[in-house]
C-alpha cells in the first residue's frame, strides 16, 4: 500500500515503476542555484519520463534527478513527490 499526500492521494511505488514510465511531480522541487537562490529543479505537476543510468531517474535543471532520494523512510517503496500515471 503506497503512502498517500496530504490529499490522501498515493504516491508512485519504486517496485513498480520502470524505464519508459512516466512519473508527475507533486508541488515540484526545489533548489539552489550557485548563488543561493531558490529554483525549481523539477516544476509542479510537470510529467518526468523514468530513465536508467546507475539507477532510475527523471531529469530535472541540475541533469538528474534519482528516485532512490525520494524512498519514504517507513516502507522503503513510496516515492513521495511522485505520482503515478
Amino acid at each position: 500500500m503506497p503512502k498517500t499526500d496530504i490529499n490522501n492521494k498515493p504516491y508512485a511505488l519504486l517496485s513498480q515503476v520502470k524505464v519508459g514510465d512516466i512519473l508527475i511531480a507533486d508541488e515540484g522541487f526545489i533548489s539552489n542555484d550557485e548563488n543561493g537562490k531558490d529554483i525549481h529543479c523539477i516544476r509542479p505537476n510537470r510529467k518526468c519520463k523514468v530513465k536508467y543510468s546507475n539507477g532510475l531517474y527523471v531529469r530535472c535543471a541540475h541533469g538528474r534527478h534519482y528516485l532512490e532520494g525520494q524512498l519514504d523512510f517507513e516502507d522503503n517503496n513510496s516515492l513521495v513527490g511522485f505520482y503515478p500515471t
